[in-house]
């Protein structure tokens, strides 16, 4: 499975479309670079995987009991926002109106390689980073030791 990193700005077309990145595109074996998984998992931005990657996210829900409630209302809502789409020979792939609609997108995209999965934000939308937030992030929860350490 590929590891993907870096943040792309695109253009997306009257049409929803868009090309997917060439330095996205060279992270991805070749096997997993046409055919993607696109879903609304958070409020604001939607979320792209690979088919292995969307595989994998699959795994884990069908761990999920179903019946408890809450899982089953998850799984049902996250089945609703999963469209596929395929990359076209020139590299575009084409956004569902009513997932641009959701996410409020015009004509400006970024998308930020995110471990397992890309990120595709609405650009004027995207969270601004600064270095004094990531230190903090990274202090609480990436490099974090438990305290007997």
């Amino acid at each position: 499975m590929s590891r993907l990193f870096g943040k792309y700005e695109c253009k997306v077309d009257s049409k929803g479309r868009f090309i997917f990145p060439a330095g996205l595109k060279k992270l991805l074996p070749e096997s997993e670079a046409t055919e993607f998984a696109l879903v609304k998992e958070k409020e604001g931005y939607l979320v792209l995987y690979t088919k292995a990657s969307f595989d994998k996210k699959l795994d884990e829900l069908d761990q999920l009991d179903d019946y408890v409630d809450e899982n089953d209302d998850y799984k049902r809502e996250f089945f609703d926002t999963v469209a596929v789409i395929t990359m076209d020979s020139a590299m575009r792939l084409n956004l569902p109106n009513e997932m641009m609609e959701e996410i409020s997108i015009n004509k400006d995209i970024t998308l930020l390689g995110v471990g397992k999965k890309i990120e595709l934000w609405a650009t004027e939308k995207y969270p601004k980073s600064s270095t004094a937030r990531q230190a903090e992030l990274k202090k609480k929860i990436v490099f974090a030791k438990p305290a007997n350490q």
